[in-house]
Parts: C-alpha cells; structure tokens; sequence
C-alpha cells in the first residue's frame, strides 16, 4: 500500500515536470513573424532559426565552442553528454523555471521582427519575456549570416549557430524583461 512505501515517492510520480526527452519541450514550441523586413526575408529567417534551433535541441551537452569562453572547464565536463542541458536550457530562458508548466495546454513562442529594428534594440538578439514565455528574435545582419551559414555534415558537431544561441540562452539574465 501506500502507506507502506511512504508517500514522497508517489508525490514525486505526480508531480515531477522535468524535461524526460527533447519532445517534451519542443512539441510546445510555437514560432510567428511580428515585423518583417522590407526585403521580405523574415519568412525564410524563421524557417531556418527554427530548423536549427530543432538541430541545437537534439544536440548534447555544452557545445565545444563555449568551453573556456561561456561556460566553466569544471561545468563543461560535468554533463558532456547530457541529452536534454540544451533544451533545459531553453525552457529556463522561456518560462524562467526549469519544469514544464502545470497547464496541459501550453506553449513558449518564438517571435521574429525582421532586419528593419529600432536603434533600441541594436546588438540584441533575444528578449526574454518569462511571465508571457516568450521569446523575441530580432533577425539582424550578424544572425542571418549565422543562419547561412551551412551546417556541414550532419555528423553531431556543434556549428556556430548551436554556440551563439548557447550562449544566447546561458545569458539570458543580462536582457530578461
């Protein structure tokens, strides 16, 4: 009976809402164009962001671009092989926590504004809106040059773009809104 074994194991059945497998995060992604640009690119921007942010999510671990540079040699061999610190890490930068919501229905955004961006916002590339899970993407020269940029062989190495938006998501407490 219950009794017998103690309620927290059964407590913890219930109501553990940690990430288990890549799906459990990104089949609550949902991705839409605010602003787009005058050259009529943010369609195609979208496509390919949410393309790599997908392959960025299946990847594991830190990636070996950030090691020393974003993230601790100490911290960098304490999970290598970690299958969900990438997609941990785009919940926490998403909902501000690091388990899912209690809701059965709900779901972080992905908004895109396009190349033409107030001055404002200049050399941002994210703004994190925990309260709203959701996220702002401000597609300027620097990451549609990432974005270009082709992947190379399907091999699990990390490219440049799983590094930037690694970092992105590792400081995301220097531009939370």
């Amino acid at each position: 009976t219950i009794r017998n074994i103690g309620a927290l194991p059964f407590l913890i059945a219930i109501y553990d809402r940690r990430i288990k497998a890549v799906p459990d995060l990104s089949d609550h992604l949902c991705f839409s164009i605010s602003t787009r640009a005058a050259d009529l690119t943010t369609p195609y921007f979208a496509k390919l962001f949410e393309l790599r942010l997908q392959r960025y999510m299946e990847g594991v671990g830190h990636p070996h671009q950030v090691r020393f540079l974003e993230v601790s040699d100490d911290d960098f061999v304490k999970d290598p092989y970690d299958p969900l610190l990438r997609a941990n890490l785009i919940l926490a930068a998403g909902s501000g926590s690091d388990m899912c919501p209690t809701r059965t229905h709900w779901s972080i955004t992905f908004r895109f504004h396009g190349n033409n961006l107030p001055r404002s916002i200049l050399g941002t590339a994210f703004n994190f809106h925990t309260c709203f899970y959701a996220i702002n993407v401000f597609f300027d020269h620097t990451m549609q040059d990432i974005l270009l940029e082709l992947p190379g062989e399907d091999d699990g190495r990390a490219t440049n773009f799983d590094a930037w938006v690694h970092s992105q998501f590792l400081n995301r407490e220097l531009n939370d809104i």
